[in-house]
């Protein structure tokens, strides 16, 4: 099996990232890192936020002026030219407000990008989790193969003694198979869950192997701290957005209000006349037209934009109420989960244990069926997937609560 490691510097980390390799592997750090910086969806927000800063040099833009010429001749030989300059100019701050709005926008599509992190992070530690977690099941079926392997070398030397029968023999071959069968489907789905990891990591390579263990996962997730909610709400991308949507929907407003009022158009002109029989004359002056609002004056439009700034407060108090059930759910779920994996391993697992190691001493002394001492060691087995089962799902639990609390809790003097 090809293993790279990507530990010595960036630069190598980046080639073994965007190289079609067919094997790298990766600790958790590592495979964040790269979902950061090589995720082809985290790009296109990127590109949104690139677009609304071209919007931006756009925003605030006079119109371009206009020329106007035009030449006529009348039916007693008098010829007319006419020539003009004029620029619209607005009555109203509406080119400063257009400016306000496109950086607005800016902030939005920079909060979008931050909300997407946040998510592309929590699915990659989950999927990174997930994926140690069923290396460990896995390690834990081939366990349990070797140790029915080695009681089959035991049974058939006992056939030959005498002390076993053929029928043990078989059921121990059938064990075998079954735990060969159980193996092989572990491995499968660590293969799986490892590939779903690499669109996310932006990788071309054809598979992956995470590095680390479940345990010390926990042990960093473990220093994050509950945080109450009025901690939590300004550090959310998501309740920002919302709040920073209500600013842009004020200034969309007061841009209605000013597109009521219109355009001013000045301009310069110049007039000549010559030909039959007067004398030439030309005319020089200026010339200035504004909009009327007698009938329109955005009425609809301003009333539109109120509408939707009361729907944005509706909006924002609701999501102050998701994210609260959020927190409080992830800090329970958190209290629960704690208690119940340590339940698993003082008093699960110690029993199963001491049932097998009873077990062995039984049926090497012709006290227990063959049976009994398979289940017993099939019960171990259990006992440990079933602890690792609730481990996982109080890392995933973890890393819910660091979603919630966007990214906050973590002690910031933690060398990684």
């Amino acid at each position: 099996m090809l293993m790279v490691r990507s530990t010595t510097s960036s630069f190598l980390f980046s080639i073994l990232l965007s190289s079609p390799i067919s094997l790298f592997a990766l600790t958790l750090n590592e495979a964040n890192q790269s979902a950061q910086k090589q995720n082809l969806n985290l790009h296109q927000a990127e590109a949104n936020l690139e677009a609304a800063r071209a919007r931006l040099t756009q925003a605030g833009r006079l119109s371009n002026p206009d020329f106007e010429f035009g030449a006529a001749k009348s039916n007693l030989n008098r010829n007319r030219f006419i020539a003009e300059f004029s620029q619209a100019l607005p009555l109203s701050k509406k080119l400063s407000i257009q400016k306000t709005i496109a950086r607005v926008d800016i902030a939005s599509a920079a909060l979008e990008i931050s909300d997407f992190k946040l998510g592309l992070t929590a699915e990659v530690k989950r999927n990174f989790l997930e994926s140690l977690f069923k290396e460990e099941v896995a390690d834990l079926y081939e366990e349990l193969k070797v140790k029915k392997e080695e009681l089959l070398t035991a049974i058939r030397a006992r056939v030959e003694a005498g002390t076993a029968t053929a029928f043990e023999l078989v059921t121990a071959e059938k064990e075998i198979l079954e735990a060969e069968d159980l193996f092989t489907t572990a491995v499968a789905e660590v293969e799986a869950i490892q590939l779903t990891l690499l669109p996310l990591l932006g990788s071309s390579a054809n598979s992956l192997e995470t590095e680390g263990s479940l345990a010390e996962e926990i042990a960093k997730l473990e220093r994050i701290q509950n945080l109450p909610l009025t901690s939590v709400l300004p550090q959310r991308p998501d309740y920002k957005l919302v709040e920073i949507n209500i600013d842009r929907l004020s200034s969309e407003k007061a841009l209605a209000k000013a597109d009521a009022l219109g355009d001013v158009r000045l301009g310069i002109f110049m007039e000549q006349e010559s030909g039959g029989r007067d004398d030439n004359e030309t005319f020089g002056g200026i010339r200035l037209s504004f909009p009327l609002p007698l009938w329109n004056r955005n009425q609809g439009a301003i009333k539109e934009k109120e509408a939707l700034i009361m729907k944005g407060l509706k909006a924002l108090a609701a999501r102050e109420l998701e994210i609260k059930a959020d927190l409080q759910i992830a800090q329970n779920n958190r209290a629960r989960l704690k208690a119940l994996c340590a339940k698993y391993t003082q008093t699960l697992l110690p029993s199963t244990e001491k049932a097998y190691k009873l077990a062995v001493i039984e049926y090497e002394a012709g006290k227990a069926p063959l049976e009994r001492l398979l289940q017993s060691s099939e019960s171990v087995t259990a006992a440990k997937v079933a602890i690792l089962d609730c481990q996982k799902r109080y890392a995933q639990t973890l890393v819910q609560l660091e979603k919630v609390q966007a990214g906050s809790g973590a002690p910031k003097n933690i060398k990684k």
